[in-house]
């Protein structure tokens, strides 16, 4: 392929890309689904004519257009393989979606920015994806064997894109995150859409050039599959390169169209792993076995066809309008059955949601459905699904499958709108120690898209609820561990939000402070739907209206306090002064009354203690009775309280033997 082709197709990307940015993205704006499907027809159309183009160059090898492999090429296969490239680029680059809208939605990228990125990143792919294919072809070239090594590597990325999942998206840990961040400080502002700003005098970068760091890197990841998949359909480095550039371009129109609804298309990664699956058996086979051009075409669209219908024929999953989840272990699910809520009054309704990281579950068919107003804690033990739960419910990670609304907005695809409406406390505050307590607080209300007197309103209007004007004026890194989950409580309250999530609130505070922190939460009950997740049993029951308690990611039970208390059956503690000699007796007569369990049983010289679970009606009347007439002498007989602490051990033990212990109460029989 002649030097001047390569040049001349670069500069009309550039000039493309130049017109652009320059004649119709010059003044920064979010991008509608009708701007959007324009310029994918666009781009779509300018391929297209592209092939047309290929067509007649290799038809009639111009200026020896064809003639590079050792064999000529003609127009018919050349398109065939140009638009078989394009396809199957096409819809590999469909994957990179779902992390381009995480890449957005962790750095909450504003939409009139999200342009700008994926336009600088087009320019990235032309370097990188050129240096790529180079590099692949001039190893097939040299060494036939590699060939084989293509093919066994996109079987093997074909499975673990099967097995994956949705993974969790940590930008903090990218190599090129953590390199731009060592070299330069970050800003927390977006400054307008420029990738480079000033702190002071210091040279920083803006979230934007780190957002577009990690875009740039998860296009890098996507090639390493991509490209050797173009390969096994043709090793012509132009039509390679060419098809690579041309379904890049319309992935950034098409990203505006299908970042909000490709979650739908359950079956698509199914279809992508047999896609690739089926090149690296071309490519494994090629030496052996021809496979035409034309029928790879007729494979790949009618795999990703396939795929495509059978996710849309799928019937949605019906809502459930209580709590309640399957495949629960232990104990088994419990809920207290009470009235639908209606829509208009539902603040959270989870329906189905299952969360794998890999292969590990995090949570399964988790469902249930929060009333506005209500306050709800979020229990159980470590690793039980309390953290996953929360990120999905903030917006912070998609479900696998399954769908959440946050005040009848989907967190995945209305992400933005749902922000708008939650307030948001992790269990570490992040603050900023070096900014004083209402320069932090004006910050936050310019964060939310506050502006002018209402930053000021804002801010104001938080700090007596939360306790904080007296330290207002205060460097937050001076402040003591209660002052700041207080300021940080501000901090989400300060949007005034419809739905506020805690998580850990209290942990790190002094009796004092966690007294007077759930006296604020108090304040704010029936105002907000509250969800607080708290390892603190006795701060869930005093402070919530209803339970949901998570076991290997999946909900055990639901009710009230008081309603889950009675699922567990009442337990006494007697002890008695007897004689040694009918000490032989006790376990005989505690056996002989009905619906009672001896739990556990100590000697102590004269004295005998033991503890019973009664079930049905109080016992204590008749142990009373039968010890009288044995000669046996009760010195206390005591029913002890139930705690939610007593709950959340029975329906989330490992051993169904196990005996919860409970605390001693003040209901006693003389």
């Amino acid at each position: 392929m002649p030097t001047w082709i390569w040049v001349g197709f670069v500069g009309f990307i550039l000039g493309m890309l130049l017109l652009d940015l320059g004649v119709f993205h010059r003044r920064p704006h979010a991008i509608r689904i009708r701007e959007a499907l324009l310029w994918t027809v666009a781009w779509i159309a300018l391929a297209l004519v592209f092939n047309l183009g290929i067509y007649y160059g290799y038809e009639h090898h111009w200026l020896g257009i064809g003639l590079t492999l050792g064999h000529p090429v003609g127009g018919s296969q050349a398109a065939m393989e140009f638009l078989t490239a394009f396809v199957l680029e096409k819809s590999l680059s469909l994957d990179n979606i779902f992390v381009i809208a995480l890449v957005f939605a962790y750095f909450r990228v504003p939409p009139v920015y999200q342009h700008r990125v994926l336009f600088w990143g087009i320019l990235g792919v032309l370097v990188l994806r050129g240096t790529m294919i180079a590099a692949g072809l001039t190893l097939l070239h040299l060494f036939t064997w590699v060939t084989y090594v293509f093919g066994v590597l996109l079987i093997i990325s074909a499975v673990k894109m099967l097995r994956s999942g949705d993974e969790q998206l940590e930008p903090g840990k990218n190599p090129l995150v953590r390199l731009a961040r060592y070299l330069y400080p970050v800003s927390r502002d977006f400054e307008g859409g420029r990738f480079f700003t000033q702190i002071g005098q210091q040279p920083a970068i803006t979230p934007l050039l780190v957002a577009l760091l990690v875009v740039e890197s998860s296009d890098v990841v996507f090639a390493l599959d991509s490209i050797p998949a173009v390969i096994g359909v043709t090793q012509d480095s132009f039509l390679v390169f060419t098809s690579n550039i041309f379904a890049v371009l319309g992935l950034r129109s098409l990203y505006f169209i299908l970042a909000g609804i490709l979650h739908k298309f359950r079956h698509l990664r199914t279809s992508l792993f047999l896609v690739l699956v089926y090149v690296g058996l071309k490519m494994l086979i090629m030496h052996y076995y021809h496979i035409d051009v034309v029928a790879s075409l007729i494979v790949i669209v009618g795999i990703l066809a396939v795929g495509m219908l059978a996710s849309t024929s799928e019937p949605p999953r019906a809502a459930e309008p209580d709590m309640r989840a399957t495949g629960a272990k232990g104990a088994g699910l419990v809920e207290a059955k009470r009235p639908p809520v209606e829509a208009d009054k539902v603040a959270i309704q989870a329906v189905q949601v299952t969360k794998f990281y890999g292969r590990q579950r995090g949570i399964t068919d988790f469902s249930a459905t929060i009333a506005r107003g209500a306050l709800v804690g979020l229990v159980g033990p470590n690793g039980a699904g309390k953290t996953t739960v929360i990120r999905i419910l903030s917006c912070h990670m998609p479900p696998t499958s399954g769908t959440v609304r946050v005040c009848g907005l989907d967190v995945f695809s209305q992400s933005l709108e749902v922000r708008k409406r939650l307030g948001y406390l992790p269990e570490n505050c992040p603050l900023y120690p070096e900014m004083r307590v209402l320069e932090y607080l004006r910050w936050t209300a310019q964060m939310k898209g506050m502006s002018g007197s209402q930053v000021d309103r804002a801010a104001f209007q938080v700090l007596d609820p939360c306790g904080i004007d007296r330290v207002r004026t205060q460097v937050i890194g001076t402040l003591s561990k209660g002052y700041r989950q207080r300021v940080g409580l501000a901090a989400a309250l300060i949007h005034r939000p419809e739905v506020l999530i805690l998580d850990e609130p209290t942990i790190g505070l002094d009796p004092l402070q966690a007294k007077e922190f759930r006296s604020l939460i108090n304040l704010l009950k029936g105002e907000r739907t509250i969800l607080i997740s708290s390892h603190i049993l006795s701060e869930i029951d005093v402070l919530c209206d209803s339970v949901i308690i998570l076991n290997e990611g999946c909900v055990v039970a639901s009710g009230s306090p008081q309603e889950l208390r009675g699922h567990v059956a009442p337990r006494y503690l007697v002890e008695c002064r007897v004689d040694p000699s009918l000490k032989v007796l006790l376990p005989r007569l505690v056996h002989g009354i009905a619906g009672v369990t001896l739990e556990q049983y100590e000697e102590d010289g004269q004295f005998a203690r033991f503890r019973l679970a009664g079930e049905g009606q109080d016992p204590r009347l008749e142990i009373f009775r039968l010890f009288a007439g044995a000669g046996i002498e009760i010195r206390e007989m005591t029913r002890e309280r139930i705690t939610l602490e007593d709950v959340f051990v029975y329906y989330t033990r490992t051993d169904p033997q196990a005996v919860p212990q409970t605390e001693r109460g003040s209901e006693e029989v003389e």
